[in-house]
């Protein structure tokens, strides 16, 4: 390859063209550091655009890494730093870079790491040794803003929360008085203002014009956010603890007392209704219970209050509460004759109710945490040298690294190894340690469940008199169904509820186990739907970060843009004023897929998971009779796997 003369290293640099960088600087070894019309050098282009091969190069040649030029006087770190290239900044501090020069504006790398909002090299940065005491942590710029505020300022919710789990100081003040907090309002973030107070910010400290972070939200229409941010953490508008209700043992009892009384009420009153107003009532009585729970018994203000309730575990302990009454005080004793198959109903409603038992008290599994900083700084770097410091690989949560097949569950707040789901009907994951006793609670289920249907049906026929049968044989349903509803309507209406749930039960069953077959997790299968491997999304920055979007909308809202607009905006597209019927069944439809642990197949294109399995790399599977018969004795260990075994 010839030498191209009008070329120079700084535009080879810039489109990292490796091997005319390496015939410039064989031929003229010192224009290593030489710098274009912009006072910037090769490594400054190089590192920008992430050509960590072209950085190494130059870097081999002798080029100053601390070299500070443009127009802030910035250092390479500093460019990459400011963009997020996490590659460039590792390969410039493991050459000696200096992670606390400033720029001309007074920023450090931490400041311009905050300012890119990428989560990655944020962590990265702070696992350094430069930004292990806290006063380097809270470095301030020439205005007094420390990086804290900076990310409040953002709206950068996870920021706030990395800085925070490192011990940003939430007290510090920049040169107008304001705190985090004060810039937190600013945003308008809840999210945002909810973690710095709960890491113990002064609601009553004022900037220099003696407002308080109160004060300001009034002022900049961001009142309703800073209330709701105070709200979850069960204080009033005036930072007071809000009294709750019922005490969590009371909470407990209701939640689990309330459906069972209820529905047995629902059982008993439903029948006697006419037919016309069965079928609705039922459905109402069961959104009133519903309801009843999510506004006076659990914590309103609590996100995800109900899912992360034992509300609707009760509600499956209910369903095997009143299947065993109605079993024990109709069908078993009149139903003598057919004793094996009572024996093999109450067996199977032991095995269910101890296997739910295991699922729901029994922890999943959790993947190990550093226990120091250095372990934490050795897998951040290990990581990162590697190019492997994702969110696939780390998580920004508990700021561990995360093994494979493994997944952060919010509702639980830790890393499961093998993590399948999280499951609102045991109060509990599906993970490594419970995954099998839930299986089999699902497989005697669905065998028990139709056997004792077909014990109710069995009892009625032989219970029923014919005369009763008789008497409605012009019914408009018919004779028999009108019969049995009038001879035991508790029964037939428990029964149908029953069936409803077992129903969902075999659908669930038969994705658990061609999952298993293919050797998948439930959140995997998901992933090969919507993103064509098993890992999922590997990016993490601010746009992606969980409520940012609602966030923006929001503040965006309170500042007079229409909501036409805000959508197209942040989406795109425009929003419709109203919603179609479609759309509106749609929406609750989601919302049911949700509460019955489905939703992960039917959002987006999650449900083409299994069929796109095939063609999706999966080192795991083994066949499908090792993967359905292998289990543990395939000598994994899923809470500390990082590579894919051999």
């Amino acid at each position: 390859m010839s030498l191209e003369p009008e070329c120079s290293v700084h535009q080879a640099a810039q489109r990292g063209d490796y091997e005319q960088i390496r015939q410039i600087l064989q031929a003229e070894p010192r224009r290593v550091n030489d710098r274009d019309e912009q006072n910037v050098t090769a490594l400054h282009w190089a590192a920008i655009n992430g050509y960590t091969d072209c950085c190494e190069l130059l870097l081999e040649n002798g080029a100053d890494v601390d070299a500070a030029g443009g127009e802030l006087e910035a250092t390479a770190l500093h460019w990459s730093a400011r963009n997020g290239q996490l590659n460039s900044m590792h390969l410039l501090v493991k050459y000696g870079a200096n992670l606390k020069a400033v720029d001309k504006q007074g920023f450090n790398a931490l400041h311009l790491t905050t300012h890119s909002s990428y989560i990655m090299p944020l962590i990265f940065v702070l696992q350094q040794d430069e930004y292990r005491m806290k006063d380097a942590i809270d470095s301030k710029d020439p205005q007094g803003h420390t990086s804290l505020m900076w990310a409040a300022f953002q709206g950068d919710a996870m920021s706030v929360q990395i800085l925070l789990k490192h011990g940003a100081n939430v007290h510090t003040v920049d040169e107008a008085g304001l705190t985090p907090l004060h810039w937190a309002v600013v945003a308008g973030s809840r999210l945002c203002m909810e973690r710095i107070i709960a890491q113990g910010a002064q609601l009553t400290a004022k900037d220099n014009t003696e407002k308080t972070a109160a004060d300001l939200a009034r002022e900049v229409t961001t009142y309703s956010n800073y209330v709701a941010a105070l709200n979850a953490l069960g204080r009033d508008r005036d930072g007071r603890s809000m009294k709750q209700k019922l005490g969590l043992e009371s909470q407990r009892i209701l939640i689990y007392l309330v459906p069972f009384l209820g529905y047995g009420a629902l059982f008993q009153l439903v029948p006697r209704l006419p037919w016309f107003f069965a079928g609705p009532s039922f459905i109402l009585g069961v959104a009133m219970i519903h309801l009843g729970i999510g506004l006076f018994v659990v914590d309103r203000n609590k996100r995800n209050a109900l899912k992360q309730s034992p509300y609707y575990l009760s509600l499956l302990a209910m369903s095997l509460a009143w299947l065993f009454l109605m079993w024990f005080n109709h069908v078993l004793p009149a139903t003598p004759m057919y004793w094996k198959s009572n024996m093999l109903v109450g067996v199977l409603l032991l095995t269910v109710i101890a296997n739910l038992w295991w699922c729901a008290s029994t922890s999943p599994g959790r993947c190990p945490e550093p226990k120091s900083f250095e372990e934490r700084q050795s897998d951040v770097n290990e990581l990162a040298s590697h190019g492997m410091l994702t969110g696939l690989s780390f998580c920004i949560t508990c700021l561990a690294r995360r093994p494979l097949r493994s997944k952060h569950c919010h509702m639980c707040g830790v890393c499961i190894p093998r993590h399948d789901h999280h499951c609102p009907w045991i109060d509990n994951c599906v993970g490594l340690r419970n995954h099998r006793p839930f299986i089999v609670m699902l497989i005697a289920a669905e065998i028990g469940i139709p056997l004792y249907l077909s014990l109710v049906y069995q009892y009625y026929l032989d219970q029923i008199p014919d005369n009763l049968v008789a008497r409605y044989r012009d019914h408009f349903f018919s004779a028999w169904i009108t019969a049995a509803v009038q001879f035991n309507g508790a029964l037939f209406c428990s029964s149908v509820w029953i069936f409803v749930i077992n129903l969902w039960l075999l659908i669930l069953l038969g994705m658990q186990l061609a999952q298993i077959a293919r050797q998948l997790t439930t959140f995997e299968a998901s992933n090969v739907g919507r993103y064509g491997f098993m890992g999922g999304r590997g990016d993490t920055n601010m746009t992606t970060q969980n409520g940012f979007i609602e966030q923006q909308a929001e503040r965006m809202i309170q500042a007079g843009v229409p909501r036409d607009q805000v959508q197209k905006h942040l989406y795109g597209c425009s929003s419709h004023k109203k919603k179609s019927l479609s759309e509106l069944c749609l929406g609750i439809g989601s919302s049911l897929m949700s509460i019955v642990g489905l939703d992960l197949y039917t959002r987006g294109k999650g449900g083409q998971g299994l069929s796109r399995s095939r063609a999706a790399a999966n080192p795991f599977d083994r066949g499908w009779m090792k993967n359905c018969l292998a289990g543990d004795y395939l000598g994994v260990d899923y809470e500390r796997l990082y590579d894919v075994p051999t």
